[in-house]
């Protein structure tokens, strides 16, 4: 019985190594085809996280809301919530 299971895994083996180099050009072509779309994503994510920065910078009438740092409790800016741009 343990003839039989080496002889099994030994055929495995050679089948799964046969499989992994005649995969191996596609695989290749796969991942040169994604790169670029990798790198779009990643530039893409960084201008909605842009737009969604600026976004939070209005007040939900789509005023300008304060940034800056004032004498106001824990720094706030005293000037009601809103600059007038």
């Amino acid at each position: 019985m343990e003839n039989h299971w080496l002889c099994t895994r030994k055929l495995g083996d050679r089948l799964w190594e046969d499989f992994s180099v005649g995969m191996q050009p596609l695989f290749e072509a796969r991942n040169e085809a994604n790169a670029g779309s990798r790198n779009e994503e990643h530039a893409n994510l960084d201008k909605k996280r842009d737009i969604i920065a600026q976004l939070k910078a209005f007040d939900r009438r789509g005023r300008r809301r304060c940034t800056g740092k004032g004498s106001g409790l824990n720094g706030a800016v005293q000037c009601g919530g809103t600059c007038a741009l």
